[in-house]
């Protein structure tokens, strides 16, 4: 947003600093002056410099805000929307209904969420007239307004052009709209609100109050009403904040204003996951997804649900239908590749975790699945006793030293004829896990390491995870 700096820059220069001659001849309301004062209001109207001048000391800051559009987007890239998905179209129907929004609920704060759905399609034409209307409006009324209250152009251009960046025409994330969006844009709202009710309670006074006690009861009643704004406002912000006592309560608060949002719904589905409510987690991924197919969190939330329920073909499709949106995807490359490898299927396991390292080539879980595959696997054509010691020590380095990379690294070792060194690193793994209070894997190293001492390597066993 701050990219529009030079342009509320100058408005700042029509109102209220005047650095026009034209801006000033609009804010000046006629006044009997006298010569030396004339001749000073002559001298700065001759100096104040044209629109022109004014764009030009801007200039620098145009060329950073340029600057700054680019290294956004860039940056942005793999968060841009997809006209595949969000065609110009909807994104402009909902970028007008969004400044309508805005507006509304800068007056009625009630039903504020964290993640507004974008309404794509589906924004009635009712609702689209009506702020198409009421834009068309205010617009007109400030335009109509300029001279008497510049205030009134110089907050409603603030509000529009400050919000252009972020209004979803250049779609970044999935959002319709969003709260903080609005925190800069409207203080030109506030600007022209504040001015306005100045001039308001002014024009109001009786006649007989003119003078030093109009200024005192204008004051009076200005602060009254600053007063109950503040306590109306602070009562809506804490009861606001309940809404965020915790994950699980936002996300059902968001739902209960938005039932449609799969987003919410995703959300809520990995708290009950991680909580180990794995069938309400499944049926609010579920959920979901019939909301939008396109889903990344809950096509991936959903398979991790579906592995614990030990349905191994339904979560293999929903992480293949994460990476088919978002190869970067590295816990549903991992998860496939666990998947794949629990049913036997090594060389599909090894392509998916090979897809996570190509992504990022330090995670410790791909490296030592890939080497753990490498060092035990059945088929010797996917074994790789070199590979395997180089990911494992990789994972080593990446991940810290713990039981289960000990155990991967003694296979390779064991796998490279390395028998003395794979039983040290299975003595080193025990300690470890016996520290961490793990027996089942105090007793695989134990075990590994007594198949080493028979110069056995191991062959066909389940992923080291």
């Amino acid at each position: 947003m701050l990219i529009t700096t030079p342009i509320i820059l100058l408005l700042l220069d029509y109102w209220p600093l005047n650095r026009s001659q034209r801006s000033a001849s609009f804010a000046q309301p006629p006044v009997r002056l006298g010569p030396t004062a004339a001749r000073e209001v002559r001298s700065h109207k001759s100096s104040s410099p044209p629109w022109t001048k004014l764009v030009v000391e801007k200039v620098p800051l145009f060329v950073l805000s340029i600057g700054s559009c680019f290294a956004t987007l860039w940056a942005q890239n793999f968060a841009l929307g997809s006209t595949q998905f969000l065609p110009l179209q909807w994104r402009a129907t909902n970028a007008l209904f969004s400044y309508f929004e805005y507006v509304r609920q800068m007056f009625w704060p009630v039903d504020l969420i964290p993640f507004y759905v974008h309404l794509e399609n589906r924004l009635e034409i009712w609702r689209l007239l009506i702020a198409a209307i009421s834009l068309i409006a205010l617009t007109a009324i400030v335009i109509v307004r300029r001279k008497q209250n510049p205030y009134l152009l110089v907050g409603w251009l603030w509000y529009l052009v400050m919000l252009i960046p972020v209004i979803g025409i250049v779609q970044v994330g999935l959002q319709g709209h969003a709260d903080r969006y609005t925190y800069l844009p409207q203080i030109g709202l506030d600007i022209a609100l504040v001015w306005l009710i100045w001039d308001l309670t002014k024009s109001c006074l009786p006649r007989w109050s003119a003078s030093a006690k109009a200024g005192r009861l204008q004051k009076i009643i200005l602060s009254a009403a600053a007063a109950i704004v503040l306590i109306t406002l602070s009562s809506l912000s804490w009861k606001q904040t309940t809404h965020w006592r915790d994950t699980e309560a936002l996300w059902r608060h968001t739902l209960a204003v938005t039932p449609d949002s799969d987003v919410a719904h995703a959300g809520l589905g990995g708290i009950l996951f991680v909580r180990g409510q794995i069938d309400e987690s499944i049926d609010h991924y579920e959920r979901a997804l019939r909301l939008r197919d396109g889903n990344v969190a809950a096509h991936f939330g959903l398979g991790r649900a579906l592995a614990a329920k030990q349905k191994t073909d339904p979560a293999i499709f929903h992480f293949q239908k994460a990476l088919s949106i978002q190869p970067d995807n590295i816990g549903a490359s991992n998860d496939l590749g666990v998947m794949f490898a629990s049913k036997g299927e090594i060389r599909e396991a090894i392509s998916a975790w090979q897809q996570s390292l190509s992504f990022d080539p330090d995670n410790a879980d791909a490296a030592n699945n890939i080497a753990w595959a490498r060092a035990t696997a059945a088929d010797p054509d996917l074994r790789d006793g070199r590979e395997a010691l180089e990911l494992a020590q990789r994972a080593l380095r990446s991940g810290g030293e713990n039981p289960v990379a000990l155990r991967t690294l003694a296979a390779a070792q064991a796998e490279n004829g390395q028998f003395a060194e794979a039983i040290a690193t299975c003595r080193r793994g025990e300690e470890l896990a016996q520290k961490n209070g793990d027996r089942a894997m105090v007793e695989s190293l134990h075990n590994c390491a007594e198949s080493f001492r028979r110069g056995e390597v191991l062959r066909g066993t389940q992923v080291s995870h």
